[in-house]
């Protein structure tokens, strides 16, 4: 997560995900038919763009854009938007804007 030699790696890799959420139909076709499948793969997307929108490097543009557009998904939206924005609700109040970290992650969370 802080490795400053592999942030390149991150971020393609971020980016490569965020390729792979734009198909334009639904995400539950990427598993087949288990539901479980489907919903514990949004669950680790989302899991992964909120690791990295905290981190002071590039890797942080990509994890917004993953996750606004994971987001703005309709078939997503109703699964797991609100969860999203309870978390991010809890950081922007949790976070200590004095810090630059602190800072970071309220201005990855508004981008978002």
């Amino acid at each position: 997560k802080t490795d400053a030699e592999t942030w390149e790696t991150r971020y393609v890799l971020l980016l490569w995900l965020y390729m792979i959420i734009m198909i334009p139909f639904d995400l539950s076709r990427l598993d087949g038919s288990h539901d479980h499948t489907y919903l514990r793969m949004i669950d680790q997307v989302v899991e992964i763009s909120k690791i990295y929108l905290g981190v002071a490097d590039k890797s942080s543009d990509a994890a917004v854009l993953l996750c606004a557009r994971l987001l703005s998904r309709p078939d997503v939206q109703k699964l797991k938007l609100t969860e999203f924005l309870d978390w991010a609700f809890d950081k922007l109040c949790n976070t200590n804007e004095s810090t630059m970290q602190g800072m970071s992650i309220l201005a990855c969370i508004l981008k978002t």
